[in-house]
């Protein structure tokens, strides 16, 4: 009976130990497999939330920042001989909803009236009584201003109302004749699936078959297809016809741009429901891209246009003009004398 008792005291104490330590190994592993599971599902996670950008390649898109500038727009304006009242006007760079804000401005003469008109604000300086004499009329301040082409307005889609009438803007009109035949004839040629790309393609038009030529005085639309000739102001009033003879709104802005000489510009603007007024610059030269055989011989030469590339950096002062100011006098104030504007303009990043 002893031998019984022992024996089965025995096989209960090795049952325990064995209990114990399956149960020990039992925790362990579980303990393993636990921390294996969550590190599992935070390495499954990352990965979820990384793989979209690795596999599609897509790069988070950023808003263009603003860049600040400083501008001096100075005007001289020489008077030979005698004119009893001499007439200035200017548009003064304005407030452009998410594109530029004139952060101050100031006038080296106190302007006779500052009024609103076909969205320009102009100031107008009445010079009485002049003979022989030169006036100068400076305009500075400081502005910050951003790319807006149609990226950066997708992106922002400030869900602006939408513009009440836009008839002006689908209208032929001197220098922008999109009802000439030449005008219809490319514009039919032009296709695209969505707005978007219809412009797209009117610019890549205009950018690649007008050969930049600073031409004296502006020609037009018409003429600068016929003759595939133009500065920036052809550019864009063909731009524009081309644009308005698709039925797309479009019009045209004068303003600066920063750059070392020669900073008075011409550029476009085409408006669109969801977004209100894009910038476009047609005249944005195409890039030449030259391809070479093995024997270093020249195949060929292309131009490829960017049709997304716009200049950043524009400060807009009028828009639907084609020169920023104008003067004049009457017959009656005209005593014997004529009066000239020399323009000087300067702009520098802060």
């Amino acid at each position: 009976m002893k031998k019984t008792y022992k024996s089965i005291i025995f096989q209960i104490v090795f049952i325990i130990i064995f209990i114990s330590i399956i149960t020990g190994l039992y925790i362990i592993c579980g303990k393993q497999n636990v921390s294996q599971i969550m590190e599992s599902t935070e390495n499954a996670y990352k990965e979820k939330m990384e793989m979209p950008a690795l596999s599609s390649g897509i790069k988070p898109v950023k808003i263009p920042d603003y860049s600040r500038y400083s501008y001096k727009y100075a005007y001289t304006i020489n008077v030979a001989g005698r004119i009893k009242r001499v007439i200035f006007k200017l548009p003064i760079p304005y407030n452009d909803n998410e594109k530029q804000y004139i952060t101050e401005y100031t006038f080296s003469m106190k302007p006779s009236r500052i009024y609103n008109e076909k969205n320009n604000t102009i100031a107008e300086f009445h010079l009485d009584n002049l003979n022989n004499q030169s006036f100068v009329i400076e305009l500075s301040g400081l502005a910050k201003v951003r790319t807006y082409d149609y990226s950066t307005a997708s992106i922002i889609n400030t869900k602006q109302k939408s513009e009440k009438d836009l008839s002006k803007y689908l209208a032929a009109e001197p220098l922008i004749e999109s009802n000439a035949p030449i005008i219809k004839s490319v514009a039919r040629k032009i296709k695209g699936k969505t707005q978007e790309e219809i412009v797209n393609n009117i610019y890549e038009y205009v950018s690649k078959n007008i050969h930049y030529t600073p031409i004296p005085g502006n020609i037009g639309a018409k003429k600068a297809l016929e003759i595939r000739k133009g500065k920036c102001s052809e550019f864009s009033a063909l731009m524009v016809a081309l644009c308005r003879a698709k039925k797309i709104p479009a019009r045209i802005v004068v303003g600066q741009i920063a750059r070392d000489r020669d900073t008075k510009h011409n550029w476009v603007e085409v408006y669109y429901n969801k977004y209100g007024w894009v910038t476009y610059d047609p005249t944005e030269r195409p890039t030449i891209v030259t391809t070479y055989n093995q024997n270093g011989e020249i195949v060929k030469k292309e131009n490829k246009i960017n049709s997304q590339k716009i200049h950043a950096n524009f400060i807009a002062s009028g828009v639907n003009q084609f020169t920023p100011w104008l003067i004049s006098y009457s017959v009656s104030e005209q005593a014997n004398g004529t009066a000239t504007v020399d323009e000087q303009f300067e702009i520098k990043k802060l």
